[in-house]
């Protein structure tokens, strides 16, 4: 569950448009199955939006590092 929606969103959407633009497929699928087993995830998509919940809310919390 994101937190704040209106500051996750784009970083969400960056990370798909960057794994979908400059991951090749085999490194995708290889990524999308570690975090699959460490996560107990089930499916593919289900795990994209997993690195990509994750991916937002690190930045998130970076810019307030910062």
């Amino acid at each position: 569950m994101v937190k704040e929606p209106h500051l996750t969103t784009p970083d969400h959407e960056a990370f798909h448009a960057y794994f979908d633009l400059f991951t090749t497929k085999n490194r995708q699928q290889k990524v999308l199955e570690i975090v699959k087993k460490k996560q107990k995830i089930k499916d593919n998509l289900e795990a994209e939006e997993w690195l990509a919940d994750n991916f937002a809310e690190f930045v998130a919390k970076r810019e307030t590092f910062t």
